[in-house]
């Protein structure tokens, strides 16, 4: 209902500039100055009313669907419309002449004036054509847009399930390993490490991919890196050593699950357990205006950015992808790293509006340092 009485609002707004031109023609005319107001409804009037004829007949014929016969129909539509307008002006004018006359006289154009309502037909239909077919465009273009919308959609979530799918198998396998090799070492540490599994595969399994369950919040996610280290820690013990500068205030931030844990993970396997001596991973997480900020870094063998940008592994490039999809391509993952001298992952994620309404200090995790 709605729809239709701003369709004649727009219909009726449309014709004014046109009936008002016509007033004026009327009112320049010494005869015809008292009759103004009149002789443009007798002219307008059958003009609007044919409009709405040549408005369906425009939508009936596609602009998008034209074929060889499309402008020849619309030239002779056009013609058609000028001389039933013409017709009808004569008509009306006749009878409401004759309502005040009470004498029926059939009128007439002058040869000037029926050239110039003629060509004014034609104008008038161009402009009722004109603006159905730039409407239909538009729609169909909207329509486009929102079906390219969709499908990118759809291919996101296709994408971030297949993700999905590939790292938690990759991680449970590397945990499964570290498993592996404590059994020999500690029954006691290896039942411990099992729990601590059994925990993290609750986090890493309770998504369905199918509905596309993938943000956290950072709380969350280090809870889950915690329960990972703890992990490490039993297998390398005084080896690896944890430092952690974490801003409550970004604790709430949202974020794609599994992406701290890879990170601390390739830190680990390929910075510090390949060396004898005690290595330090720094996890540092702060919010910076409208982004989250994440640093994983490790002071170990190190590794040369090149090669890391195009490794074969699944965590950086996993987590890489992931980020890019979640943020649309707002995010950046940036790597710094040479041999001998550590490695470290900076992640920069803007935070979208539910963030920042949904922003509130957590609690305080601190500087803490862990054997």
């Amino acid at each position: 209902m709605l729809k239709r009485y701003r369709f004649w609002i727009l219909y009726s707004a449309a014709w004014s500039p046109y009936a008002i031109s016509y007033y004026i023609l009327f009112a320049a005319n010494p005869s015809l100055r008292r009759a103004a107001a009149v002789e443009t409804f007798y002219n307008i009037a059958p003009a609007f009313l044919l409009g709405l004829a040549a408005l369906r007949w425009c939508q009936a014929i596609p602009w998008l669907h034209r074929r060889p016969w499309f402008y020849p129909l619309q030239i002779l539509s056009g013609a058609i419309y000028s001389l039933t307008w013409l017709i009808a002006v004569l008509v009306v004018s006749s009878l409401g002449n004759a309502l005040i006359s009470h004498k029926f006289i059939f009128g007439h154009f002058s040869s000037y004036a029926l050239q110039w309502q003629f060509f004014s037909g034609l104008m008038v239909y161009g402009n009722i054509a004109g603006f159905t077919y730039v409407s239909e465009v538009n729609r169909n273009l909207r329509e486009e847009e929102r079906r390219r919308e969709a499908a990118e959609a759809l291919k996101a979530k296709a994408e971030l399930a297949a993700l999905r799918a590939q790292l938690n198998p990759h991680f449970l396998f590397n945990t499964l390993n570290s498993l592996l090799g404590l059994m020999d070492q500690n029954t006691e540490d290896a039942k411990k490490a099992l729990t601590q599994l059994a925990d993290m595969l609750r986090y890493a399994l309770r998504s369905d991919p199918a509905r596309n369950e993938d943000d956290v919040s950072l709380r969350e996610e280090l809870h889950f890196a915690e329960a990972y280290l703890a992990l490490e820690r039993l297998r390398l013990g005084d080896r690896l050593h944890v430092e952690r500068c974490i801003d409550p205030g970004a604790l709430q931030c949202r974020l794609p699950a599994l992406t701290i844990q890879p990170l601390v993970e390739n830190a680990i396997r390929h910075g510090i357990a390949p060396r004898s001596r005690r290595g330090t991973l720094t996890l540092t997480a702060r919010r910076e205006q409208n982004a989250l900020s994440i640093v994983v870094s490790d002071d170990g063998v190190g590794a040369e950015t090149a090669r890391a940008l195009t490794a074969a592994g699944t965590g950086i490039r996993t987590v890489r992808q992931r980020l890019m999809l979640y943020s649309k391509g707002a995010a950046t993952l940036e790597i710094e790293g040479t041999p001998g001298s550590g490695f470290a992952v900076s992640i920069v994620l803007p935070l979208d509006a539910s963030d920042e309404e949904n922003l509130s200090v957590g609690e305080t995790v601190g500087r803490d340092n862990h054997p």
